[in-house]
């Protein structure tokens, strides 16, 4: 698609490397939570940082909103850091998203 795309021309550039890669498909996750949010009404506002939309959102959803600073900021540490997830952090929260789609039933 159009991610995968977008990483092969930076390749070519030499623009990043086979970690950030990693790092970069690993944002899935943090889409995969918008999405979750989106469908219960909490949408990220244009312009808006990640840590900005958990602030916004944290006084609505008290009793999940740890899990969803969590997930933020593992999204920025793999995105914006360029540090890749161990597979521990993946399977956290792969268990984190699920308790999220569960809890917004």
């Amino acid at each position: 698609g159009g991610i995968a795309a977008l990483i092969a021309a930076f390749k070519l550039k030499g623009g990043i490397t086979r970690r950030q890669e990693k790092s970069w498909a690993r944002g899935r996750f943090y889409k995969e939570m918008l999405s979750i949010l989106a469908r219960r009404g909490f949408e990220r506002r244009s312009g808006e940082t990640p840590n900005e939309f958990a602030m916004r959102i944290k006084p609505d959803l008290t009793e999940i909103s740890s899990k969803i600073q969590d997930i933020t900021e593992q999204f920025i540490a793999a995105r914006y850091g360029g540090l890749p997830l161990s597979r521990a952090q993946d399977e956290q929260i792969s268990r984190t998203l699920k308790d999220l789609k569960s809890s917004l039933k």
